[in-house]
């Protein structure tokens, strides 16, 4: 009676586990050949894939995640249904903290210092390998660290912001006057526009700033420093 269902099932079972296990070994020796593991082509530095690859997936993964967000539904398992104000559903959220806090115990036994210690991995292999700190797939523009795509989104959300607090009453110009930094917006603990934190950011960027030719140009164009020939 069911002697074709009970005759395919045992080969069909058989031919998925074969398939995944030819799909391991692929990914295994493309991975030992510095190769990408989904096209073949040469992978980036330290990466299993290639810039086209890395950029297609993190393109589905965006758009999946704004289509999940559309419906309602858990931007990173797209099962389960969000209410009221979650961002994730409390399932990707224990996994996610069960996973945190097991790499936490292994570095400093802090969520803090194993945080912070991914972050300066982190950004140590973009600052070698010039790439953007946001997108973390593009060279980064001179004098930034982040790419040009990167550098116009931060610029077009500044601007919603601004306009935001615009409504409110108080604009950037007008944030020193209220005892406000004119960068962060927070209250002012030191003298000045900026407030401590900004400051010290502000002045740690200077030095790599003034390495660049675009400081230079801009530089001589104010106060009338010699041309650089290669400017």
């Amino acid at each position: 009676m069911c002697t074709v269902k009970t005759g395919f099932a045992p080969k069909k079972i058989m031919y998925s586990e074969n398939k995944k296990k030819w799909y391991k070994e692929r990914y295994r020796q493309r991975k030992e050949h510095s190769l990408c593991t989904k096209c073949g082509k040469p992978a980036m530095t330290n990466k299993t894939l290639c810039k086209e690859c890395a950029e297609k997936r993190k393109k589905k993964y965006r758009e999946d995640r704004e289509f999940f967000k559309a419906q309602g539904l858990c931007p990173k398992c797209g099962k389960s249904k969000l209410f009221g104000s979650e961002k994730t559903c409390p399932e990707c959220l224990a996994y996610a903290e069960k996973v945190n806090a097991k790499h936490a115990n292994k570095v400093a036994g802090s969520k803090e210092a194993y945080y912070k210690q991914l972050y300066q991995k982190a950004r140590q292999r973009y600052d070698e390998q010039n790439l953007c700190v946001m997108c973390k797939i593009r060279q980064r523009a001179e004098g930034h660290i982040h790419c040009e795509e990167c550098l116009e989104i931060r610029r077009i959300k500044g601007r919603e912001i601004r306009k935001q607090q615009e409504k409110v009453g108080i604009t950037r110009s007008e944030r020193p006057a209220y005892g406000l930094c004119y960068r962060c917006g927070n209250p002012l603990d030191r003298d000045g526009k900026l407030c401590v934190k900004c400051a010290t950011k502000a002045v740690s960027c200077l030095p790599k700033f003034r390495n660049t030719d675009v400081w230079k140009k801009n530089n001589n164009l104010l106060f009338g420093g010699k041309q650089d020939d290669k400017i």
